[in-house]
């Protein structure tokens, strides 16, 4: 009994560090492709562009690389659910109600991580984007 709440406890924090780095990870990604795209974000603010049409684009780029992750992540979840199902306390191998909760949470911090970057892009001075390239 001991073991397993020890076991729940590690697995917990492992899952925090996994949503931390994941969250990093994706804000790095989408800041680098921000600061790449600068020149382009000035030329479409200079065409006319609003700063919502920028952060738009942006945040579509992080929607599209977060349901890409999802799409890959909750099979492989339900498979290690599965192959862990004997070590689990109080838990079957596939919790609907927990896996949604968690692909929530994921989307809603990846939301925030891609935030930063889009505002950053939407914030862009065109003048100074143009003269950057």
């Amino acid at each position: 009994m001991r073991d397993r709440t020890r076991l729940d406890a590690l697995l917990g924090l492992l899952g925090v560090m996994a949503l931390t780095v994941a969250a990093v990870g994706l804000y790095a990604v989408l800041a680098y492709s921000v600061r790449m795209r600068m020149g382009e974000f000035g030329v479409r603010m200079t065409l006319g562009a609003s700063r919502r049409d920028v952060m738009k684009s942006v945040l579509l780029q992080g929607a599209r690389l977060i349901g890409a992750c999802l799409v890959l992540a909750l099979p492989i979840a339900y498979l290690v659910g599965r192959s862990l199902s004997s070590q689990l306390y109080r838990i079957g191998a596939f919790d609907a109600a927990t896996l949604a909760i968690v692909a929530t949470l994921l989307s809603v911090i990846a939301v925030f991580a891609c935030w930063w970057p889009a505002r950053r892009a939407a914030s862009v001075d065109p003048v100074v984007a143009l003269r950057h390239d």
